[in-house]
């Protein structure tokens, strides 16, 4: 993977590269399901509004986020009185039952806890993120499973807040784009498929031309939980030479069983078959 992120976000402001960041995690984590920015319900911690699912760390709920571009800042520069956050003279006032979130643009504040894998602290039930741009931008390239994925979603960021509409949920994240696995040719049932599978790898071998991959479309129909990647479809496929190569079936394997975009580590996709088999 190529830094896209670094190179792409140059230029953006500080709360649009935090937004661009909460988009990316919806996509590969698929653990936030809306996400609004610049919250017209509230004035209090609006810069980033965002809803979880209701399983996992977050549990169903929902965060306001206040993003702050001020560097060189330390936790003895951020005063919290009567519901006030002041940071350099600038204050926010929040809701202390909701659930708050500070990110802010420093190396210089030290953590001690962590909330959706990044460093925290908390200072009067205030998550705080020390989080620099460099880091957001080596946090994006590490998430996606594609360079092409990243800048699309990083484009969409840009359609949402250019076209004043400031609301996503998950539902409207761009299609996972998958590399066809369709056969040039139909398939003909001519013999009787099992009825069921057990949930293991299944290869399936044979003399050239007798029939395998059609075999394989006949045991799909009858099992459609199953995963299914092919390394040949045809003498014409257009991405035959990329069908081949290792990162490209790990990759297309990863969509397939997380449903999102998000970068693939072997070990982990292991553990996650392992996972699924036992049950």
């Amino acid at each position: 993977m190529g830094k896209v992120a670094r190179n792409s976000l140059k230029g953006y402001t500080y709360q649009q590269s935090v937004f661009i960041l909460f988009l990316s995690i919806m996509d590969t984590e698929r653990n936030i399901t809306k996400i609004e920015v610049e919250a017209l319900d509230t004035k209090n911690f609006d810069d980033i509004y965002f809803e979880c699912i209701s399983s996992g760390e977050q549990d169903g709920l929902s965060y306001r986020v206040q993003a702050k571009n001020y560097p060189d800042t330390s936790l003895e520069d951020i005063v919290i009185s009567n519901n006030v956050m002041t940071i350099k003279g600038n204050n926010n006032r929040f809701v202390p039952t909701d659930n708050n979130i500070l990110i802010i643009n420093t190396t210089l504040i030290g953590t001690t806890d962590t909330f959706m894998g990044f460093p925290c602290t908390k200072l009067n039930n205030i998550i705080v993120i020390p989080l620099t741009p460099e880091q957001i931008a080596n946090k994006m390239d590490n998430m996606f499973n594609t360079d092409a994925r990243e800048l699309q979603i990083i484009h969409k960021a840009d359609d949402i807040t250019e076209n004043a509409k400031f609301v996503i949920t998950i539902n409207e994240l761009p299609e996972l784009i998958q590399i066809s696995n369709d056969l040039e040719n139909e398939t003909i049932l001519l013999r009787n498929v099992p009825d069921s599978f057990e949930h293991t790898i299944t290869f399936i071998e044979g003399k050239p031309g007798v029939g395998k991959s059609h075999f394989v479309n006949e045991i799909y129909e009858k099992n459609p939980d199953a995963i299914v990647y092919r390394f040949w479809t045809g003498s014409q496929d257009p991405n035959k030479n990329k069908r081949i190569r290792f990162e490209t079936f790990i990759s297309e394997i990863g969509i397939k069983v997380y449903g999102s975009s998000k970068k693939v580590y072997i070990d982990e996709l292991v553990n996650t078959y392992d996972a699924i088999s036992d049950k």
